[in-house]
């Protein structure tokens, strides 16, 4: 090697020791700098790597153009950092499809055990949670804010006391029952007849449909009567529900079809809309509401045949009951207190207890 070349590589050297012993100094301006600085600190580095570079010519005596093979050398650097850096990111990726992978199949087992197993609170929790998170857009449509809680705790006892069959009991209901409410809505609305609020129900409605059945829920939680009353509580749950779907399948579909309504005390006349009036075209969509409700139950074994009839009897003897409350006490004087809620309370409760006294007179267990 000529004195020149001794003289350049000693000069590589000196360079050499000092981006080494000026290293810590340079990384401590990275860290702590911005803009101007961080585009300075890289030009450093760019410069420091071709100097080594040009030192890794001479100390091995490569032979050719010093100039272009340090370019090349640079852009190969640069390739592989690119490389590296982008396999990097490929299993980040991966480990995070991974990870996500493993996240959703713990969540699927988890409600897949939640659905199967024998009810409890905390397979009613994770259920219930599933349901009103992904069924939030429709529930809103039918409840509102308050109501949609109120719903959600109802949901959580009768997953709680029953499983998934009263659970799905409580969704058809609510399904038709929202879907009746919306039937002919504006012509409801220009004869003043319609639900308020466009048929959203609030906490009271969720109350006044679900008392009974909370009631029922909570005895066969308490296992009040012991197991040979546990079915009996079932009946009386469905009984409610069967009640109150086809009280308001018969009312929303009285108002928005029945040719002509009967005030149930006197038969006479009465407009559409009128507390305690009924309509043939209402008390027979009204009954068969009830018998799809009572079917469903008895596809998904919550009761058998004999209990489904008994439902069904029971829900419209017990909407008779109400419309002769409606007819007689409601919106009368020294009966304000006698509220649409308090009367489908009354209604949903005949209901339950009717069914459940037939059970237990007639067919026993």
């Amino acid at each position: 090697m000529g004195a020149g070349s001794q003289s350049l590589l000693l000069r590589c050297s000196c360079l050499q020791t000092k981006a080494a012993s000026s290293s810590p100094v340079v990384s401590h301006l990275f860290v702590k700098s911005s803009g101007a600085m961080t585009s300075r600190g890289h030009e450093l580095r760019m410069r420091t790597d071709k100097k080594l570079l040009l030192l890794q010519f001479l100390q091995e005596g490569k032979s050719g153009n010093v100039t272009s093979w340090v370019r090349q050398s640079v852009k190969t650097m640069k390739k592989e950092k690119k490389e590296k850096k982008k396999l990097g990111l490929i299993m980040a990726d991966v480990g995070f499809l991974s990870s996500s992978s493993q996240g959703v199949k713990s969540v699927v087992e988890g409600l897949k055990w939640a659905f199967q197993a024998v009810p409890s609170w905390e397979s009613a929790a994770i259920a219930t949670c599933t349901v009103f998170v992904c069924g939030a857009p429709v529930l809103l449509a039918g409840l509102s804010v308050p109501g949609f809680f109120s719903a959600f705790l109802l949901g959580l006892l009768t997953w709680r006391a029953i499983g998934y069959q009263g659970f799905w009991i409580v969704s058809l209901y609510f399904v038709l029952g929202t879907l009746a409410t919306k039937v002919k809505v504006k012509q409801k609305e220009a004869a003043g007849i319609a639900e308020k609020k466009s048929g959203r129900r609030g906490p009271g409605s969720v109350l006044g449909s679900g008392a009974a059945g909370v009631l029922c829920a909570s005895a066969a939680i308490a296992r009040v009567g012991g197991l040979e009353w546990e079915a009996l509580w079932h009946l009386g749950f469905l009984a409610s529900f069967c009640t109150k779907l086809s009280d308001t399948i018969s009312s929303e579909i009285g108002k928005a079809y029945g040719k002509t309504t009967y005030l149930v005390t006197t038969m006479s006349i009465v407009p559409r809309g009128t507390e305690g009036a009924v309509s043939l075209e209402g008390t027979l969509a009204g009954l068969l509401a009830s018998v799809i409700l009572s079917a469903v139950a008895y596809a998904l074994k919550m009761t058998d045949q004999t209990g489904a009839i008994i439902c069904v009897v029971a829900a419209q003897i017990a909407n008779l009951c109400e419309s002769f409350i409606g007819a007689a006490l409601q919106g009368r004087k020294g009966y304000e207190w006698i509220t649409n809620d308090i009367a489908n309370i009354a209604n949903i409760m005949i209901g339950a207890t009717l069914a459940i006294l037939i059970r237990r007179l007639t067919v026993g267990m």
